[in-house]
């Protein structure tokens, strides 16, 4: 659990749907990573669901990767599904990635871009994509880690609890999928103006938790570590420059066939042989 608040994400991404593309600069260059990874991975599919879709720049990425699919895209927030659909002409519903409105086993990949952390319950949304996948469909995330913004935190910035690697790679398992392949890798943001900083942070993570301070007194805690940060740039080697880590996650699994069989049934292989 992440302790979050599924209506205060909602209001998040609400708010900062008009202007979403102007910080858009790391989901762009995860997405441009996930693709990288798309490439030694044999997959025609016919059916796409991009979960946490935001504006919708990452259905287009799939539409001209995969131009024969139909792409759809599912998004928490109101103001962001209906910036998608107008901006890109695309199939996009509003929804709780952790109930989605899809049939069981009817999608063959399910691409989910920076999404996942923002799910109370990580494993529930791994459970719910396992369910609207076919057997044998690819599953491919991105998400922040446990040391995201780990630098903010010791200045007394509260943020929610970012997945462990190792944990989503046990839910995986625990929901149906098969043949996980985790990675992780450091991303370090730097700046130079701390009002830009601060506005590119309030764009990647906003404050989302449910024991949320009343707005005033955050806006003051929020510029009590601000000066705190400036601070501890100018006493550090380059007094220019601040910087936070993301610990990026990427993952991708196989829908397991056994988990499409019904309670009770057990799948059974015949192989034929001679002496």
């Amino acid at each position: 659990m992440t302790g979050l608040s599924l209506s205060a994400v909602r209001r998040q991404f609400d708010r900062r749907a008009p202007r979403a593309a102007d910080a858009d600069f790391l989901h762009r260059e995860v997405e441009q990573r996930m693709v990288d990874r798309l490439d030694p991975v044999r997959l025609s599919p016919s059916r796409i669901l991009d979960a946490g879709c935001g504006y919708g720049a990452g259905l287009s990425i799939l539409g001209e990767r995969y131009p024969e699919a139909l792409v759809v895209g599912a998004d928490l927030s109101f103001a962001m599904v209906d910036r998608a659909s107008q901006e890109y002409s695309a199939c996009v519903v509003s929804a709780d990635l952790q109930a989605l409105p899809f049939a069981n086993a009817r999608l063959d990949l399910v691409w989910s871009n920076l999404a996942l952390h923002w799910c109370p319950d990580p494993g529930v949304a791994l459970a719910e994509w396992s369910r609207v996948l076919r057997a044998d469909g690819l599953l491919m995330f991105s998400a922040y880690g446990v040391d995201s913004f780990k630098e903010l935190r010791r200045l007394g910035w509260s943020t929610q609890r970012f997945p462990d690697m190792h944990d989503l790679g046990d839910a995986l398992i625990r929901t149906g999928f098969s043949a996980p392949v985790m990675d992780m890798e450091p991303l370090t943001l730097t700046w130079r103006d701390p009002i830009r900083a601060l506005a590119d942070l309030r764009a990647l993570g906003g404050h989302a938790l449910e024991a949320r301070s009343p707005g005033l007194r955050g806006r003051v805690r929020k510029q009590q570590w601000l000066d705190t940060w400036v601070q501890d740039a100018q006493d550090a080697q380059d007094p220019r420059t601040l910087s936070v880590t993301i610990e990026l996650i990427y993952g991708h699994a196989w829908c397991s066939p056994a988990s499409k069989l019904e309670p009770g049934t057990a799948r059974v292989e015949f192989i034929r042989g001679g002496r």
